[in-house]
């Protein structure tokens, strides 16, 4: 025997050491993930939803070392945190997420030195992959993706590409004849065939068309390679993918798996030699077992623009595991707009005959249609929706699956000729974003009722009155000649008809004032007299929405053209803020805008904080006497507005 054989087997050899060293290399550099924390192994957040966004779903994989679904629903604590912020979690649900798995079936290093045919090879595989597809089954229609390549020497044929119809994977198992191996040409190095399906089937795990989030299993059927697989490990390892090496040959030979045990070993996957006793069962039960994952649901508060970071935080056994993902999204502010009325309706308020006053003219009221939507379709939670006129708060509503009605009473609309009103809608999510309809100008007038002229039905009503005049003047003379003894009984009279009606009506019978508000601050000259208060009363500096005036025409003023009311409820009075600018307190209690409060004799009111530029006052309710104490009796008077019924 000469020596080059001998040197060229000795550099053979020499260079599969080197492969298995570079392989050992690799994994220690890349360790399967979490062989080094306990019981969790992986925990990963594959995938962050957000089409129901501010909900968002996390679908989390959490697995031991040897890659098996663990069950996290008991004796667990999660934690999210969005942006460092921690935020309650809605739910977490198992989700079975399937499983994508390429079977390789691989010439290897060819016939001539395997001494293995692909036909051989083909028909070992082919039994246990139909047992994975069809016969258990193992693979899920709809759910589990399988596809199948066949290394033709140096073609990789693409027999069944990724999908999840078992049946099209077992037809096209069943219709395919492998050819001969004379037909395939040398491999230029050894592994070359090997690589080049590894490399294949590598792309169509992580590029083809399906669910690239599930987890993912290369499975190769091979009768042995000797080659340098480092880069085909290293990629495997960064993407995720375990590959499982499966002998497909009638004996063991060592240097047939000695490049192939360590490709297995550092990228998480088994080596299995068909030449042994058992099956591929265990295996393929390992690779089902993945497919449990969990989806982890929260709410998010903020409406920020940038990318957020995402941190997901396990507590099991003791031990803290976090994942970590991010996402962006882009939220504008609600929008809306006013269906109903249309800019340039007119309402015309009509007085009819015998109405006491202008304030009842029909219509009363107009209800307001709007309409809320989203710009991005991310619909959120909204507050209530609130109606301006000419920019005053005049009513408020619910908006209900994108729609609102709001109420608004135009009752103190009655000027004849046509007043001209511009209304806003305005809303706000939950994030705190305001969205304002364009404004829309309407008019409304009022139309006094037409003047009455005579009727012949009318004279009987003339000689009617003259009739009772004669009467009254009669009555007349007799009271006056028997004034002694009448006088005093009428007068008790009276004083028990105003005291019946005063407590029955509520009406007031004469100008008398029932309470005060007694100037404190605020004022750059402190009036000398207080305030009266004959009845509900509107406080502002508009002549048009308040009965008592302050900062006339002051555009800079702390207080509102309309910022709060006292309200004569009969039996006490209650005051109410009209939603104003800068609010109204009570005892340096601020009021919820247009909700009522009791006063009591002695409250302090601020019609605006000081601060700010308002005014404090006194409130004191008039004693039996009708008068304030200490106060004198000449005091400036406001007109009282006309309680409606």
């Amino acid at each position: 025997m000469d020596c080059v054989p001998y040197r060229t087997r000795c550099r053979k050899f020499t260079q599969q050491a080197g492969w298995i060293l570079v392989l050992a290399f690799i994994w220690f550099l890349f360790p399967v993930a979490g062989y080094s924390q306990g019981e969790v192994g992986f925990f990963e957040i594959r995938d962050v939803k957000i089409s129901d966004f501010p909900q968002v779903e996390l679908q989390v994989a959490v697995r031991d070392s040897s890659g098996q679904s663990i069950d996290v629903l008991t004796g667990t604590d999660f934690r999210v945190m969005e942006d460092g912020v921690e935020l309650p979690i809605v739910s977490i649900e198992p989700r079975d997420a399937g499983v994508r798995v390429a079977f390789v079936i691989d010439t290897g290093d060819g016939v001539l030195h395997t001494g293995v045919s692909l036909s051989k090879v083909y028909e070992q595989a082919k039994e246990y992959i139909q047992t994975y597809v069809t016969g258990r089954p193992w693979m899920i229609a709809g759910l589990d993706e399988v596809a199948i390549i066949v290394q033709e020497g140096e073609d990789s044929n693409l027999l069944s590409p990724m999908g999840d119809d078992p049946l099209a994977v077992n037809d096209a198992l069943t219709a395919y004849t492998p050819p001969s191996d004379i037909n395939f040409s040398r491999a230029p190095e050894y592994g070359f065939f090997t690589k080049a399906a590894l490399e294949f089937a590598l792309d169509e795990l992580l590029y083809s068309p399906g669910d690239e989030n599930k987890p993912r299993a290369l499975v190769l059927f091979t009768p042995g390679a000797r080659a340098d697989l480092a880069e085909v490990a290293e990629r495997a390892i960064n993407s995720g993918v375990p590959i499982h090496v499966v002998m497909a040959r009638p004996e063991e030979i060592q240097y047939w798996d000695e490049a192939l045990r360590p490709l297995a070993g550092v990228t998480g996957g088994e080596f299995i030699a068909l030449y042994e006793a058992g099956g591929l069962e265990p295996l393929f039960e390992s690779i089902a077992a993945q497919k449990g994952e969990y989806i982890v649901t929260y709410r998010s508060a903020s409406a920020s623009r940038q990318m957020r970071q995402i941190t997901l935080e396990l507590h099991r056994d003791g031990q803290i595991y976090d994942a970590h993902s991010q996402y962006t999204v882009e939220i504008d502010a609600p929008q809306v707009e006013i269906t109903f009325p249309h800019a340039g309706d007119v309402f015309s308020r009509e007085g009819l005959e015998g109405h006491e006053s202008a304030a009842e003219a029909d219509p009363t009221f107009i209800v307001v249609e709007a309409q809320v939507t989203w710009k991005e379709a991310y619909s959120r939670r909204l507050g209530q929706a609130r109606l301006l006129a000419d920019g005053i708060t005049v009513s408020q509503s619910q908006v209900d699956k994108g729609r609102t009605k709001l109420t608004w009473d135009i009752r103190s609309y009655h000027e004849e000729g046509q007043v001209p009103i511009e209304l806003k809608v305005q809303v706000e999510d939950e994030f705190g974003l305001q969205g304002t309809s364009p404004p829309i100008t309407i008019a409304i007038e009022y139309v006094p009722p037409p003047p009455t002229g005579f009727k012949p039905s009318e004279s009987i009503l003339i000689y009617v009155s003259l009739g009772f005049a004669v009467v009254a003047v009669g009555l007349g003379v007799y009271l006056i000649l028997n004034r002694s003894r009448v006088m005093p009984v009428l007068q008790q009279a009276g004083e028990n008809l105003v005291d019946f009606v005063e407590r029955v009506t509520g009406r007031r019978t004469a100008m008398v004032a029932r309470a005060y508000l007694v100037p404190l601050e605020g004022f750059d000259r402190l009036p000398s007299k207080p305030y009266a208060i004959y009845g509900t009363t509107a406080i502002g500096r508009s002549r048009r929405h308040a009965d008592l005036l302050f900062h006339i025409g002051d555009e800079d003023s702390a207080i509102s053209r309309l910022h709060c009311t006292i309200l004569d409820e009969d039996d006490h009075f209650a005051i109410r803020d009209e939603d104003s600018t800068n609010g109204t307190l009570v005892n340096d209690e601020k009021l919820v805008p247009l909700e009522s409060l009791m006063l009591q004799d002695g409250d302090v009111i601020d019609i605006a904080p000081l601060e700010r530029g308002g005014l404090r006052f006194l409130f004191q309710l008039v004693g039996l006497d009708g008068v304030l104490p200490e106060i004198e009796d000449d005091v400036r008077r406001t007109k009282p507005r006309r309680k409606n019924n």
